[in-house]
């Protein structure tokens, strides 16, 4: 993959701002390409200087343009449309939840195995500074046996 990989945001409902905030923080909202189906979510692209040809309706008619696709649709439509990425030889990051169904994710896990590509699940709280926080002082051992962990 290229040091400046062109990236496919599939989505840009609410959360996808927080998608393109990232983009733009790790400097490539420049080579970034939006597809969604809603021309609202895509009016939302083009407010952050996202170039008009680079924001499609549909996800399919640039795939072979990117070299990793950011999936942040509606949980529905993970399945097809990481499958179809996964087709045309990308990795790919999909937002939490991964799918509806357990079947649906088994379908993917063997599009991935077969296809030799990536798919990671967007789970960022296991990164989060919090997150690093809570296990250090679980690691010390200061906060006694922890048998129930919550947070929100």
């Amino acid at each position: 993959m290229p040091l400046r990989p062109k990236v496919l945001q599939v989505g840009c409902g609410s959360f996808g701002l927080t998608h393109l905030e990232a983009w733009r923080r790790l400097g490539l909202r420049d080579s970034l390409w939006v597809a969604d189906p809603d021309p609202e979510a895509r009016a939302r692209a083009a407010a952050w200087d996202i170039p008009a040809a680079r924001i499609v309706a549909d996800y399919r008619a640039v795939l072979g343009e990117v070299d990793v696709v950011d999936v942040i649709a509606a949980t529905a439509r993970h399945v097809e449309i990481c499958l179809a990425a996964i087709a045309a030889g990308k990795d790919v990051f999909v937002e939490k939840p991964l799918t509806l169904f357990a079947e649906e994710a088994r379908r993917l896990a063997e599009a991935v195995e077969a296809a030799g590509r990536v798919l990671q699940v967007g789970y960022y709280f296991r990164h989060h500074p919090l997150s690093a926080y809570a296990r250090e002082r679980i690691a010390q051992g200061n906060l006694g046996e922890v048998r129930y962990l919550s947070g929100n």
